[in-house]
């Protein structure tokens, strides 16, 4: 048999490998349980829901200076419902057709037959939901942390309103604007804080062998212990700095301490959530 033969009798038998294992990587796919797909979309829809609150989050502040904070606030925060509402259902289809795609073969033999044997669907199924683990996490948190205090605010004020004998009018409820711009400047770095201590219980969670809900548990009131007992300390030093125009004066620092300590306690309970979703996605993978 001369060199070309040989050649091309090693290239019959790279193909008939290569196709022989994509046969049964195929299968594997087919087989694969409902638990891969179900945790991907819960995480996808959280990812989704998370980007579009914290962007809401900037149009509220950015808002706010032009009148329309509070419509953005309103809106927004049923966007956002909305958009997990709808994904949810629907998201599990992104992993199938990331498995689509890594199965698709190409020109070389040798690359799609290197690349099938080294992992099996089950792997890289494990390894596509992981990649959306931290992301699942600080999108929705931080969304939480950027809207819910001021959310909130706005329903206890809606009932303020709605005492009111004289009724409820829009420019009523559009004058919530003017809580925004104070709080954004008296205690938006609470939120801010939040949103890193968010990032920090990420990073943490994704890398734990325990069971994320304790963890969670103590990071989440970690973090509200400390932002009540920072926000009043950096409140204090801007009222030294602001005390000729600022609306509270010195007592500032102690109505920032109470409605921080009164807003926050929600702050615990957020991310316990998260870390009991995290332990039952683990669940739904084994």
């Amino acid at each position: 048999m001369n060199q070309h033969g040989a050649y091309r009798d090693g290239l019959a038998a790279l193909f008939a490998a290569r196709d022989a294992i994509l046969t049964r990587r195929i299968a594997e796919a087919r087989d694969l349980g409902s638990g891969f797909r179900r945790v991907y979309a819960r995480r996808l829809a959280r990812i989704v829901a998370g980007t579009v609150g914290t962007a809401t989050a900037a149009a509220m502040a950015v808002g706010a200076l032009f009148g329309v904070g509070t419509a953005a606030l309103v809106a927004g925060s049923v966007i956002t419902f909305a958009s997990w509402a709808i994904v949810r259902p629907f998201a599990g289809i992104g992993l199938g057709r990331a498995l689509e795609e890594w199965l698709r073969v190409g020109e070389d033999p040798a690359e799609d037959l290197e690349r099938l044997e080294r992992e099996s669907v089950a792997e890289v199924a494990a390894r596509t939901v992981a990649s959306l683990a931290r992301p699942s996490v600080v999108l929705p948190l931080a969304a939480y942390m950027l809207l819910v205090p001021l959310a909130s605010h706005l329903a206890v004020w809606l009932g303020i309103l709605w005492l009111q004998p004289a009724g409820v009018g829009w420019d009523d409820v559009r004058a919530f604007d003017n809580w925004i711009r104070a709080s954004i400047l008296v205690v938006g770095h609470s939120h801010l804080m939040l949103v890193y201590f968010a990032a920090r219980f990420a990073r943490t969670a994704e890398g734990s062998e325990i069971p994320v809900g304790n963890i969670a548990s103590q990071a989440g009131w970690a973090a509200y212990g400390r932002m009540t007992a920072w926000s009043p300390a950096i409140s204090l030093a801007a009222a030294l700095v602001l005390s000729p125009v600022f609306p509270f004066g010195l007592i500032g620092p102690l109505f920032v301490l109470v409605i921080v300590a009164m807003t926050g306690i929600f702050v615990p309970l957020v991310f316990r959530s998260l870390g009991n979703a995290l332990d039952k996605e683990r669940l739904l993978q084994s």
